[in-house]
């Protein structure tokens, strides 16, 4: 039976002559009970720049197989590699040498600003907003399916390796649990965060512009109409100003940010009927799904007219509120396309006049409404 001492002056031996070693007992140590072979081999991968990842599969496979042969790591439950029991303390203070610190969040932040890298910026979005489950889907099922569809595949794996590569997250799998982690405290999340708000807000203004002139045209050309349909003398009927007269007939007031789902977002009224409407550069099936602003229509304007708007019901499957008990609009400026699964002349109007739309189709169907 071996003691602390000898599990500890074994392990050391072998880690002192093999960097490979070292990796992997860095990783059992930092996965906390994710260290399966999926999870260390993807990890080992990217760390030691490997770019193969059946190589480095067999390479963790191999030397796993070594330590276990030694008695110095045993499986768990579900297939996870631990250090045996009794030796935890020994176990730590051999790996934790071998642990390197994280990047900083804020410095990859900031980096992929001054890159203009909006493929990683929106990844660190998503994962920032994310659980780790929702809606039957792991948040690394998400995130692939996300950034992969905005971007491209290519584009997700570069991004997801040079994120682990550089010490930012793990690759994280056992059993039915799948993510991405990042390596940081929630102080310093929370800052990196506040920043991405301070940059989408920024960067979305731009777009916002354009748009804020035109719904406020459009307003306008709202309340004239109605002016002249009910005359003056509707202020005094009404008991009222002129200015709330206006704001009776039609309210637009400009785009605000939204803290919490980083797009901008406003609401425009008429009479009785209002339209929010939700600007964004790019919009995932997670962000539509968890959009809190039902029972009111929701417009979502995505400069990029997202694929899946054709499987929308798939998208909001298991959803609650179901998707019928909601009403959704998704429409494009660079496609001039436009998608809802409700009708409403407002709606109509509001992107003919605003984005040059001339028809609405309904979403499943290729009918216009």
């Amino acid at each position: 039976m071996m003691t602390p001492a000898e599990y500890r002056k074994m392990l050391s031996r072998m880690a002192a002559n093999d960097e490979r070693v070292r990796t992997i007992v860095a990783l059992v140590h930092m996965l906390e009970g994710y260290s399966t072979i999926e999870s260390l081999a993807r990890n080992y991968n990217a760390i030691r720049r490997m770019n193969d990842e059946s190589a480095a599969d067999s390479e963790c496979r191999a030397i796993v197989k070594e330590l276990r042969k030694r008695g110095l790591l045993w499986r768990g439950f579900y297939d996870e590699f631990l250090c045996p029991e009794g030796f935890e303390d020994a176990f730590e203070e051999v790996a934790s040498e071998f642990v390197s610190p994280p990047k900083q969040l804020s410095a990859f932040f900031e980096e992929c600003v001054s890159k203009k890298d909006i493929a990683s910026l929106k990844m660190l979005e998503l994962m920032l907003k994310m659980p780790y489950e929702h809606a039957g889907m792991t948040q690394y099922e998400m995130l692939k399916t996300e950034i992969s569809d905005m971007f491209s595949p290519d584009v997700f794996k570069s991004i997801e390796e040079r994120m682990i590569g550089e010490g930012i997250c793990f690759y994280m799998k056992k059993a039915k649990r799948e993510f991405l982690s990042l390596r940081h405290e929630e102080e310093e999340k929370k800052r990196v965060r506040d920043a991405l708000v301070d940059f989408r807000e920024e960067y979305l203004r731009d777009l916002a512009s354009s748009f804020e002139k035109r719904l406020s045209e459009f307003a306008d050309e709202i309340k004239e109409d109605a002016k002249k349909m009910m005359v003056e003398s509707l202020a005094v009927k009404l008991g009222v100003t002129p200015k709330t007269l206006d704001e009776f007939i039609c309210q637009f007031s400009g785009f605000s940010m939204d803290d919490t789902m980083m797009f901008l977002t406003t609401s425009f009224s008429v009479m009785s009927e209002v339209i929010v409407i939700v600007l964004t550069d790019r919009l995932s099936r997670y962000d539509a799904y968890t959009w809190h602003t039902y029972p009111e229509p929701t417009l979502f304007i995505a400069e990029e007219m997202p694929s899946w708007v054709n499987e929308i019901e798939s998208v909001f499957r298991n959803a609650y509120p179901p998707l019928e008990e909601r009403k959704i609009a998704i429409a494009s400026p660079k496609s001039k396309k436009a998608y809802a699964n409700f009708e409403s002349e407002l709606l109509r109007d509001m992107l003919n006049s605003v984005m040059d739309v001339e028809e609405v189709v309904q979403m499943n169907e290729d009918k216009r409404i």
